[in-house]
């Protein structure tokens, strides 16, 4: 069983994604710096968001918008299409 170590919701801070600040915060509130944390998105914005903030991106073709809309241009590090390609993907990092 998992449970999130932190939660950033639109609201906590006062710009919102995709501003870098609440990916700024969540680093902050886990005592990492944004160069260590990986950023899961499923909107164009997420991916904005963490690559403002320096973070490894990762683009969810799942999700909010749905298996229809073509993630390959937003510029994410890694493009997955399933959450078991997510836990592959960090097992090996």
């Amino acid at each position: 069983f998992a449970s999130a170590a932190t939660i950033i919701s639109g609201d906590t801070t006062a710009p919102a994604k995709p501003h870098p600040e609440p990916l700024f915060e969540a680093a902050r509130r886990l005592g990492l710096a944004p160069q260590r944390c990986a950023y899961v998105g499923d909107d164009e914005r997420d991916i904005s968001a963490g690559l403002a903030a320096g973070m490894v991106t990762v683009a969810a073709g799942y999700g909010y918008l749905g298996s229809t809309t073509d993630i390959s241009g937003w510029g994410a590090h890694l493009y997955i299409e399933t959450p078991i390609s997510l836990l592959k993907w960090l097992q090996k990092a």
